[in-house]
């Protein structure tokens, strides 16, 4: 059976999901072209000059959106594909980027009054939300490690494989920390990536895992130094994807836990 502190993980993480919605992400007070004034190149103007996505009004509303990124601007009539509510969980919404068009429009009620380009994407709640998944997921693996080994064994030791210098840092980290009398299980000490090492020794998964293991952890190092993981469209897919691997193992990780727990 999956341990409670599994459901706790699950619990405090669809918090901060829901929390966190395109509205926090959205551009609001959009800049706009009159339809009459596109046919007179009105997308020239100075204040349209930094956006690559250009809404055009009639009447006051708008009917449809300028791509100015192909070769020659592209107008694509509005439809229900350009549009997402404001509401919408960021997590849910996140993948939609990946796909064309690589923006939405944002219904603030029943008025479209928002925008969300690549660049939304590099904004603090994202940066969060990325960096907690990631984080989930080291405590998942801690909490099957442990449900495996016991909370203060150190029987994980051996599946690290370290060489001498580093095995015997480790034990010295540990031992400081009791010392200090911190209520800390020696897991406690381990990295990401020693984690991910214990698990896939545990379960005997493949190269998948420990590539997509290492991806996530390099992931997890650049939104702690606020590095850009937008700057393309191919950059921003393969952070996408990278994402869904994270969702992807922190889902499998305690099914495995389970499975192995059955078996002894």
């Amino acid at each position: 059976m999956r341990s409670d502190q599994f459901d706790v993980f699950r619990t405090t993480f669809e918090g901060l999901e829901q929390g966190l919605r395109v509205k926090h992400i959205a551009t609001f007070a959009l800049e706009t072209c009159d339809a009459d004034a596109l046919s007179q190149g009105g997308l020239s103007e100075p204040r349209l000059a930094g956006f690559d996505y250009v809404p055009i009004t009639s009447g006051g509303r708008i009917q449809a959106v300028v791509n100015r990124k192909p070769p020659e601007p592209e107008e694509m009539t509005l439809h229900d594909g350009l549009l997402v509510s404001s509401e919408m969980p960021l997590l849910s919404f996140l993948p939609l980027m990946g796909t064309e068009p690589h923006f939405r429009l944002v219904l603030d009620g029943a008025v479209i009054g928002g925008i969300v380009t690549r660049t939304d994407l590099l904004k603090l709640p994202v940066r969060v939300l990325a960096f907690g998944l990631i984080t989930h997921l080291e405590m998942v693996m801690a909490e099957a490690i442990q449900q495996h080994f016991g909370r203060d064994s150190m029987a994980w030791m051996p599946r690290l494989k370290l060489e001498d210098d580093k095995e015997a840092d480790l034990h010295d980290r540990i031992e400081r920390a009791r010392k200090q009398n911190l209520d800390l299980s020696p897991l406690g000490e381990t990295d990401f990536g020693h984690k991910a090492k214990i698990i896939k020794s545990i379960h005997g998964l493949g190269k998948d895992f420990k590539s997509e293991l290492h991806l996530l952890k390099e992931l997890r190092n650049d939104l702690a130094h606020a590095k850009d993981y937008a700057a393309t469209q191919a950059k921003l897919t393969r952070f996408l994807e990278l994402l869904g691997r994270a969702q992807h193992w922190i889902e499998r990780v305690p099914t495995l836990a389970s499975q192995c727990g059955q078996a002894k």
